[in-house]
């Protein structure tokens, strides 16, 4: 894959030593169990989980989401009745939904994601499917721009 992708690809024998070192952790599972605990956090880290969309499954646990210094998301309504490890974490009381911020009041400027470089921050992606299309769009709009790709009849 180093060669494929052009970056340093390493197999690691765990998910902790995946998390070993690295500024950005992903997750992106079908999982019910966590896998990304709290001691898998560092300092500095970001985190994106993008694979739960059910209140029955967890990519992460409490611990980690209770580590976080700021909690973002695509769309805060759809996290709230789908985001199985933010509804598992209010549920406990280590979480309170007046807390979460949308990924749109970073972008544009009203929030601070970060206020120092050892502030770990947690995007919690629900896939929402208009900021989908809105990037597509910009991609075919670069891809005829540079002209690239392969039109498709249709």
């Amino acid at each position: 894959m180093s060669e494929r992708l052009g970056v340093n690809t390493v197999a690691v024998d765990s998910r902790e030593a995946a998390a070993e070192s690295v500024d950005v952790l992903i997750a992106v599972t079908s999982s019910v169990e966590p896998v990304i605990t709290g001691d898998m956090v560092e300092p500095g880290m970001h985190i994106n989980a993008a694979g739960n969309n059910s209140w029955m499954k967890r990519e992460l646990d409490t611990a980690a989401i209770v580590k976080a210094n700021l909690v973002a998301c695509d769309d805060i309504d759809q996290t709230r009745i789908e985001c199985g490890e933010l509804m598992r974490a209010v549920e406990v009381g280590q979480f309170a939904w007046e807390s979460l911020v949308g990924l749109d009041r970073i972008v544009a400027g009203l929030r601070t994601a970060r206020h120092s470089d050892d502030d770990i921050t947690l995007f919690e992606s629900q896939g929402v499917a208009f900021e989908d299309l809105a990037v597509c769009g910009r991609l075919y709009e670069l891809a005829l721009e540079r002209g690239v790709g392969t039109e498709l009849p249709g």
